[in-house]
């Protein structure tokens, strides 16, 4: 098989994205939550992103996250292309790394 064309996602070695350190699951907007993380604005690669779970309204969910390399806070990546983050999974899946407890809780 040949790939004549790759999309709009470019391979995981070339991915990147810039992101700020907030807190987890509020990196929509760092201007809102000025208490949380500390402001930094990094830049991610796919090797960066790990897998955490919460638990959402009824059932168990997967989500993105990073950790700042100056105060540590996990950051949750909602922007993440879907390739990119399908890949992080199965990448992760096969390592043997199991995700992490975000502590978050949506359940009814």
């Amino acid at each position: 098989m040949r790939v004549v064309s790759r999309g709009d996602t470019p391979p995981p070695e070339e991915w990147t994205m810039q992101v700020y350190c907030t807190k987890a699951g509020q990196n929509d907007n760092i201007s809102k939550f000025p208490e949380s993380g500390c402001g930094a604005e990094l830049q991610i690669s796919f090797d960066d992103v790990v897998v955490g779970y919460g638990y959402g309204a009824h059932f168990y969910h997967d989500w993105p996250y990073v950790q700042c390399p100056l105060c540590l806070s996990m950051i949750n990546i909602p922007d993440i292309p879907d390739p990119i983050w399908d890949l992080v999974q199965t990448t992760q899946q096969e390592k043997g790394i199991k995700p992490f407890e975000t502590g978050i809780d949506h359940s009814l």
